[in-house]
């Protein structure tokens, strides 16, 4: 099976527009920056890079042109795009003098854009930055081995005086690295890292298995944009499972590499004991269906994973991953709320994993128990020799309407899903186009809360997972007796 697309109504006209990724360096001063940044633009073409034209409140100098060195614009003016969020970063030199870098010189711009910030005045916009860009910008810190070693360079160029401001202003840097997605540690008496530097910008740059959502997008322009996207990126033969999330959590400092996929379960564990066993993990999951079970019998009578999707789907914590075979679905679920985050779109081609028999799928789901499940894995690395991590996947036969519903296919495993390990395309959905989005799917496909949802038991969301388990059954009772 090939990727599943939907037919988009011919009533809004389709316009693709794609803009760059952004990368943004930083460095204390006597580091090369600048060096190293005037190489990447000269000496490295195939990343197709460009600086910004900054916007000022200054005047223009002789031989200054708009548009070309500068955006000049009025101290009022720069103001106001301040109080707009109009600008990914600024810092004022004097008053009413202002620099600064638009949103627009990078949201609309083709190619790929590379950024500068190195004063105590604006390091702390890294983080902000970051959560609003997502993974469309990678930032890289260069550090030099020790303050006392960076000292003896600066004080061969300057004065003591101006040294000990540039210490000063060079430690705030510093302590703001822990914001960037690399670290670049190198001594000062050596060639500036450049190589290091390229390296991680080519792995960010000309990966095929991320994209984004332009910003200039939006709605049903932003839907056709993924599944063309998505044409483009599939190759046969291919089988796409989708799974949508409106945040990525465990950190701000990530890539796409280190994205996990984690099952309710696997949160939950983590949460408790930090450290778990696969053991801690099956005999959680027996505990959770023999509790259902004794509290319920006339409600969870049949197989396992039926009663693991029927507590899950009413806001538990099992051991399943919701994907959707309907890639709209999955996008329904990434935009529905959270609207200031960055939200991620997976699409999983499960082929290649299934060939290697690291992906195992579950036929017939009434003749096995849980633990029958996690075996499945065992006895094949044991015929094998080999101790592969090993998931499985289930497409349930339809037992409640929220599964039909959603076109659910669940991936379960005592592992969480490290998404660079298997074949996964990771689109970026800006945080500004997120609602627009929703609104579209609502509006042309018809997928909204009470076509997702439609049950008596309430929104299954983020936050459910971490509610007791006995909550979200007692209520389910409740709401089955009323």
């Amino acid at each position: 099976m090939s990727v599943k697309l939907i037919s988009l109504p011919t009533v809004v006209s389709i316009y693709y527009m794609q803009t760059g990724k952004i990368i943004l360096i930083s460095a204390p001063p006597g580091c090369g920056k600048y060096n190293i940044i005037n190489r990447l633009l000269s000496q490295h073409p195939e990343f197709n890079l460009k600086r910004p034209i900054p916007t000022t409140s200054r005047k223009p100098r002789s031989g200054e042109r708009e548009g070309i060195e500068y955006f000049f614009v009025t101290a009022e003016a720069f103001k106001e795009g301040i109080r707009n969020n109009s600008f990914v970063e600024y810092e004022k030199v004097y008053e009413d003098i202002y620099y600064g870098t638009s949103r627009s010189q990078i949201e609309q711009s083709q190619t790929n854009c590379i950024l500068d910030i190195d004063n105590h005045t604006n390091i702390h916009l890294v983080r902000k930055i970051k959560q609003y860009y997502g993974e469309r910008i990678l930032t890289i810190f260069i550090s030099p081995y020790s303050i006392t070693e960076l000292e003896k360079k600066l004080l061969t160029r300057y004065s003591p005086e101006i040294v000990k401001a540039k210490i000063e202003n060079a430690k705030l840097l510093i302590s703001f690295k822990q914001d960037f997605d690399k670290v670049i540690t190198f001594h000062l008496g050596t060639e500036p890292p450049v190589e290091e530097v390229v390296d991680v910008m080519r792995s960010f740059l000309l990966d095929e298995k991320f994209c984004f959502i332009d910003t200039c997008l939006s709605g049903l322009n932003a839907i056709g944009y993924v599944l063309q996207k998505l044409t483009t990126l599939c190759k046969p033969p291919s089988s796409y499972i989708y799974r949508g999330i409106t945040a990525y959590y465990p950190s701000l400092n990530y890539n796409v590499d280190s994205h996990i996929i984690q099952s309710g379960l696997n949160v939950r564990l983590e949460h408790a004991l930090g450290e778990y066993s696969e053991d801690d993990y099956s005999n959680e999951l027996k505990r959770l269906i023999k509790i259902a079970r004794k509290k319920f019998p006339q409600i969870y009578q049949s197989c396992d994973l039926n009663v693991l999707a029927d507590i899950q789907h009413n806001g538990g914590a099992t051991c399943l991953i919701d994907f959707s075979k309907n890639i709209l679905t999955a996008l329904w679920f990434a935009c529905q709320n959270e609207f200031e985050k960055c939200a991620y779109l997976y699409c999983y081609n499960i082929l290649p994993d299934l060939s290697k028999n690291t992906l195992i799928r579950i036929e017939d789901e009434n003749s096995m128990n849980i633990e029958c499940v996690f075996n499945l894995g065992n006895i094949i690395n044991n015929h094998s020799a080999n101790n592969y991590k090993h998931y499985y996947i289930w497409e349930p036969s339809g037992f409640n309407n929220r599964i039909i519903r959603q076109d659910s296919i669940f991936l379960l495993g005592r592992n969480p899903f490290m998404v660079s390990e298997h074949d996964v395309i990771t689109i970026l959905i800006p945080a500004p186009i997120k609602q627009s989005i929703k609104e579209a799917l609502d509006t042309y496909f018809n997928i909204s809360e009470s076509t997702i949802y439609n049950d008596t038991i309430g929104f299954a969301i983020a936050n459910g997972k971490m509610k007791p388990i006995s909550v979200s059954i007692k209520k389910h009772n409740n709401n089955n007796n009323s």
